[in-house]
């Protein structure tokens, strides 16, 4: 079975052995339990503006079985604010006053060779970023970002469907490093679980597992192996129980 997903940084994360990853846990499950071996293919995408082209890529290359769509927090996060900085197609560091939830004049650098967990800010530098997804969030940005984001998930499904390719939209990871932070995501995971048919869609907010340990490494952005399990088997559940692939059919 081919797999394909677009993501962030998940399939290759810090501090964790390839084992671990949540897509090698789920090609793991798929043969134990259904003798299918999975191929696996990512593409990564940086902004919002860009994902319905970077599904559209890994789509038209690979021709996956089963495709994976991931909802970002960085993307949304950052087309929620009143303001930000971004580096133009010149590499040129810009700011812009947000209030249309638009990201795409947003060049970023390519896929990075190694992703690193982020160093806690100054109090006043969370502040800052707290003030800013206020000001964003009574302007009516943040409702214009969940707005964007429905739109980006139709696209992939449409996509998806148009070459009969059965796909899951996978909703946005917690971030508990801040309250602020993890209320526009819990925002989003309601509107997008609503407006996903329950077929097409996996919830997986939270900040820890059934035995109460922390999903996530201490940056309190990136999710940890534990966090990786969880994922593989929100996401295994998912295809097992409402998939109605040829791939798993004939087994």
């Amino acid at each position: 079975m081919k797999l394909g997903i677009v993501c962030g940084c998940l399939p290759r994360q810090p501090g964790i052995a390839p084992g671990e990853l949540y897509h090698q846990l789920l090609a793991k499950r798929m043969e134990k339990e259904f003798g299918i071996r999975t191929e696996v293919s990512s593409i990564w995408y940086l902004t919002c503006a860009e994902s319905t082209t970077r599904t559209r890529k890994l789509v038209d290359e690979q021709n996956p079985d089963i495709l994976l769509y991931h909802v970002r927090p960085d993307p949304y996060l950052r087309a929620s604010k009143s303001w930000f900085r971004y580096r133009d197609k010149e590499q040129q560091r810009r700011r812009r006053i947000n209030f249309s939830a638009d990201d795409h004049m947003v060049v970023d650098v390519e896929e990075p060779a190694e992703i690193v967990l982020r160093r806690r800010k100054s109090k006043f530098t969370r502040t800052l970023r707290h003030l800013n997804y206020a000001i964003g969030y009574l302007l009516g940005v943040n409702g214009k970002a969940i707005k964007r984001e429905k739109e980006i998930v139709s696209e992939a499904l449409q996509i998806a469907h148009k070459k009969n390719i059965p796909v899951l939209i996978i909703g946005p990871a917690s971030r508990p490093r801040s309250k602020v932070e993890d209320f526009l995501l819990l925002r989003l995971e309601k509107k997008l679980s609503t407006f996903i048919a329950r077929e097409n869609y996996v919830t997986c907010f939270g900040n820890t597992d059934a035995q109460g340990n922390s999903l996530f490494f201490e940056d309190g952005v990136h999710v940890n192996p534990a966090g990786h399990k969880r994922f593989s088997e929100l996401i295994f559940s998912a295809m097992k129980q409402h998939f109605h692939s040829p791939v798993l059919r004939e087994n």
